[in-house]
């Protein structure tokens, strides 16, 4: 199943980032390609529904075990190392894709009763809180 590496951060020490840019980017492009990844979206021009970074990406994968391939590739420590060094208030998150019910995913099913005690939660918060 996909999966997905989301990355959000402010950029710190922007002649630091330009390095970043110009000198490690077709280092970090040739480490997607080798773990099979696609960037889906990758831009400063967020429109941020709450909280705020400077930048934002979102970045897919074959599956999970390839995302973390990806984040301990030792061919990109020295890029990550620049990357990190001239940003902060980072976030990296490898989310596993979706599979709606019934998919044959048998982690939808455990996604589905998650998905479904949290709404009958709320569901009775909101009947209890009118009862009230």
């Amino acid at each position: 199943m996909a999966a997905y590496l989301v990355v959000t951060y402010d950029v710190s020490d922007p002649e630091q980032f330009a390095l970043y840019n110009a000198e490690s980017l077709p280092v970090v492009m040739e480490s997607f390609a080798k773990h099979g990844g696609k960037v889906l979206a990758a831009s400063a021009d967020s429109s941020w529904l709450a909280g705020e970074r400077q930048m934002f990406g979102i970045f897919e994968f074959p599956s999970v075990e390839a995302a973390q391939a990806f984040d301990n590739d030792p061919n990109r420590a020295a890029a990550k190392e620049i990357h990190h060094g001239a940003t902060t208030n980072r976030i990296e998150v490898i989310v596993p894709g979706f599979a709606p019910p019934g998919s044959g995913d048998p982690l939808s099913a455990e996604v589905n009763d998650i998905f479904v005690s949290e709404f009958v939660r709320m569901a009775i918060a909101k009947v209890s809180a009118k009862v009230e």
